[in-house]
């Protein structure tokens, strides 16, 4: 093994295989490996059960040290991505392993490369590690289109806190990737004292899924809650489909239709009806009521009809009360989401 000193900045040709790294085992404290390069990003990202071999449940490992992922708060309906001690990439120096991380050897710098999708929306990057003494770390976030521009960009610096010991860092705002960008993750000031552990990235994938759900009441207006009464002829009223209630309208369960749901499945009743009309379910930021019904009725009971609608980006439908004679209560059910 090469252990010479490697200056190569991102995509240079010297290469680790991760595969020959992790039969170092756990036990190789403190050993130094040459650097691996970019090429190093064609591996898939250490997943819970490659990483140190340990166990997996409610966290993953990383080089021997279990990272309890109830640290890191996540996103309903995201995709997780961990990467763990063995996907740094060492810039201008040498990585350094030990039982509780990885460092760079010359006080230099760590990258690691984020193997993202084209069209991926991602709404959070956590990081994760520690250091011998409090202080303050950055972690800059860089961008490269090789289809625009060889020229990189900085996307945001995530900071640690102030006069701590972990290398805890978050971003929350939210980003596309585009077709051709490339993002890597840098750990800056990187010494022996400072033992990087790994990377969480949530992402809401590029194309939709369909996820069915138990069913689950989001909206009654005979409750109290959140917004009670008959609809009219002509009027329409805007629901948020987010969140399961009770018959009170308490919320009950958070984010059963989670961030980044495009559209749902729905069961939509019609009670307590009192002369012919209908009921059409639009987006939230729908303008006006569609030309096609949802649930049409003669008058004097109740009805319902399953289908499904695309919501806005608050998580909304808006449901519009026909011009005929008739006003009803209406209740709405999900059974299922897109993502």
């Amino acid at each position: 093994m090469d252990n010479s000193t490697d200056t190569s900045p991102i995509g240079a040709s010297k290469t680790v295989s991760r595969r020959r790294v992790f039969g170092l085992g756990a036990a190789a404290t403190a050993a130094v490996v040459a650097a691996p390069s970019a090429a190093f990003a064609a591996d898939e990202p250490t997943s819970q059960s490659e990483a140190g071999g340990g166990s997996t449940s409610g966290g993953f490992e990383v080089g021997g040290q279990f990272t309890n992922l109830a640290a890191v708060p996540i996103v309903p309906g995201a995709r997780l991505v961990s990467y763990g001690m063995y996907d740094f990439v060492a810039q201008n120096g040498l990585l350094q392993w030990s039982g509780n991380g990885v460092s760079n050897s010359t006080g230099s710098w760590l990258a690691l490369p984020l193997r993202l999708p084209a069209g991926a929306r991602v709404v959070r990057i956590d990081t994760l590690g520690n250091r011998s003494a409090a202080g303050t770390q950055t972690w800059p976030l860089y961008k490269n289109n090789n289809l625009v521009s060889s020229v990189w960009s900085t996307v945001a610096t995530l900071t640690t806190p102030s006069g701590t010991t972990d290398l805890q860092a978050s971003y929350t705002t939210e980003f596309v990737v585009a077709p051709g960008e490339v993002y890597y993750l840098e750990l800056n000031a990187s010494t022996a004292s400072n033992q990087a552990t790994g990377v969480v990235v949530q992402y809401i994938p590029p194309t939709s899924e369909y996820h069915p759900i138990a069913p689950v009441r989001v909206y009654d207006s005979r409750s109290a809650a959140p917004a009670p009464g008959i609809l009219g002829p002509n009027q329409s009223r805007t629901i948020s489909i987010k969140d399961s209630r009770n018959s009170a309208g308490t919320v009950i369960g958070a984010d059963v239709v989670p961030v980044g749901a495009t559209a749902v499945t729905f069961n939509v009743t019609a009670t307590g009806t009192s002369g012919p009309n209908y009921l059409a379910v639009a987006p939230g930021d729908a303008a006006g009521r569609p030309e096609a019904s949802t649930l049409n009725w003669a008058g004097g009971y109740d009805i319902a009809n399953a289908s499904a609608v695309t919501i806005d980006a608050s998580r909304q439908v808006k449901v519009f009360m026909g011009d005929q004679g008739g006003s009803s209560h209406f209740i709405l059910d999900i059974t299922g989401y897109y993502l």
